[in-house]
């Protein structure tokens, strides 16, 4: 079971920002509470106490004490996620997560219901009392507005089809409540089910009809919700107000905490006889193990980056990232300051084909987080970009590696060399196994001893490529030359984690768990850059130029030959 609603629809709202929408819950379950207390305080000093007690006992009553604790409830889940970024919701069991996904179709289904049969079977003419007027009003009438609010302004996801068996099995459960109540205190709570004055055949009408009035209820609020996220999301493009308070980070002490030298993901584990990853040091914010956010000193070191991109000429016009949460949130303080300025086009592009690399294994690694994920915790995704080359889902090879990354970056550079805006200089955030891949396709340059260390990848570090030739006909593969590798005398600690390649795969020289990098770099006639991450690194121990594909030990493994086939150096599969 996938993590219970990452993109915290429950909090947020497509139009009001998470403030205005505790605020405005808070009021609506403070107005409810203030009604249910005055009625009981009226009732007392009106010698009608026993009406008080008899409430309980009426549908009407209990569901609108639903709406007030629901609301009460859904204003601490927003407020926490506004001050912090991470709702109460979140922080609950999984069984509670689930039963306030029920709890909330009640809200927005039983109200209709009461105020349906209110006034269409129980209403009399008139009210002998204004606050008989108001407390029936506030009870009878703007309970479905409590109904409304809840459908079209949060951005909850249309009703599960299960959870529908709760709202039948709550409206049987209340039959046999009122049953009881003849039983033990003598009177029916509602005419139409007094089996004294009525047949058996006309209570049993009332009763399946108020069942089929709730499934037909439920049915259109899903859909009325389900056209709403239509409406809203896919064609206003007003995928919601979200916090930015309260960044997931990981101390340094707990990056570093159990970290051997050489353990370079060791941020997670995973199972080899099942495929089940397992987050090890801190939670991730996309609930996805393999998706761990930054270290503050990777933050830092992501600010210092920034600083240093705010300075390049030209400046970027168009930027792409790997999905991955780190690969952004790198990006992040300079988004935000070169996005405010109106420049690049105000979008990041989410491409899975730059994403990171995961070796060929006998189960499906990890998805990336989705656009609807990554949505609530950065703003500037562009929400139309689609990636057109997908790592395969049980991992690579280093050939396929190679491959995936060139394919990906001839379609980049295609699209912008098509691009009537021309634009100059061009950013790209990914991983280090990535990285070191297109610096090897941009500049055509495969080394055949698997020990060369050829492209660096240190944390937040720059590199720069620059077209040798503006003929788009002459293509991606070694028509670049790397002006800059993995430059960091911008970043105050210099160079850190870098990785160095050799037959049994990378060696890494800090055991700091920081981040992502960058990759920039130029299509046409311009000064492009490009800086690196360095989660996971491939072994990279050949060129594409000089390998073959053998059986090892039963499985296909990648071979490389820098001499002559009786001394290749296999691959371990990571």
């Amino acid at each position: 079971m996938g993590q219970f609603d990452p993109t915290h629809r429950f909090e947020t709202s497509w139009i009001l920002s998470p403030g205005v929408l505790f605020g405005a819950r808070a009021l609506l379950s403070l107005y409810a509470f203030v009604t249910l207390f005055t009625i009981f305080g009226w009732n007392g000093t009106h010698g009608r106490s026993g009406d008080s007690q008899r409430s309980f006992s009426y549908f009407t009553h209990l569901t609108y004490w639903g709406l007030a604790f629901y609301h009460a409830f859904s204003a601490a889940h927003t407020v926490s996620y506004w001050l912090t970024g991470t709702p109460f919701l979140a922080r609950w069991p999984k069984w509670l997560q689930v039963a306030h996904s029920m709890f909330y179709s009640t809200v927005v289904i039983y109200p209709w219901i009461v105020t349906a049969v209110y006034w269409g079977i129980l209403a009399s003419n008139g009210f002998p009392t204004t606050f008989s007027l108001w407390s029936n009003t506030s009870q009878h009438a703007l309970n479905s507005a409590y109904a409304f609010f809840e459908i079209v302004f949060p951005r909850t996801e249309p009703l599960p089809f299960p959870n529908i068996i709760p709202v039948v099995i709550l409206l049987a459960l209340y039959l046999a409540l009122a049953y009881v109540t003849f039983y033990t205190q003598g009177f029916y709570t509602y005419g139409f089910l007094d089996l004294r004055s009525n047949s058996s055949g006309i209570v049993a009408a009332y009763i399946i009809g108020i069942l089929v009035a709730a499934i037909v209820i439920f049915l259109i609020v899903r859909y009325l919700i389900l056209l709403r996220v239509w409406i809203t999301e896919k064609k206003l493009g007003m995928t919601g107000k979200f916090s930015h308070r309260g960044t997931v980070e990981m101390a340094d002490e707990e990056a570093e905490k159990g970290v051997p030298m050489q353990d370079f993901r060791s941020n997670w584990s995973v199972d080899p006889t099942t495929g089940q990853y397992t987050a090890l040091l801190v939670k991730s914010p996309t609930g996805i193990p393999t998706d761990p956010p930054l270290t503050s000193k990777g933050v830092q070191q992501s600010k210092e980056l920034a600083e240093y991109l705010s300075k390049i000429s030209p400046p970027v016009d168009v930027i792409y990232s790997s999905p991955f949460y780190r690969c952004l949130q790198t990006l992040k303080p300079f988004t935000d300051k070169h996005f405010g300025g109106g420049q690049a086009n105000g979008k990041i592009r989410i491409d899975r084909g730059i994403g990171e690399f995961f070796g060929r294994a006998d189960w499906e690694h990890p998805h990336p987080p989705t656009l609807d994920t990554l949505t609530p915790h950065f703003e500037h995704l562009d929400q139309d970009h689609v990636s057109t080359h997908i790592p395969a889902s049980k991992g690579e090879m280093i050939a396929e590696l190679h491959e995936r990354v060139r394919k990906a970056l001839d379609h980049i550079i295609t699209t912008l060399d098509n691009d009537t805006a021309q634009p100059k200089t061009l950013l790209i955030c990914s991983h280090a196994a990535t990285i070191i891949a297109a610096g090897r396709v941009l500049t055509g340059q495969m080394p055949d001893d698997p020990d060369t260390d050829d492209f660096q990848c240190f944390t937040a570090g720059l590199s720069k490529f620059v077209r040798r030739s503006t003929d788009p006909a002459s293509g991606v593969a070694g028509n670049w030359d790397c002006i800059l590798n993995s430059e960091t005398s911008f970043l105050s600690g210099g160079a850190e984690r870098g990785c160095i390649t050799g037959r049994t795969g990378p060696v890494l020289n800090s055991h700091r768990l920081v981040g992502a990098g960058t990759l920039l770099y130029s299509p046409f006639r311009y000064q492009p850059v490009l800086s690196l991450p360095r989660r996971q690194y491939p072994n990279y121990t050949t060129s594409l130029t000089n390998y073959t594909v053998r059986k090892f030990n039963g499985d296909e493994s990648f071979v490389a030959f820098p001499d002559d086939p009786a001394g290749g150096a296999e691959a371990s599969k990571l």
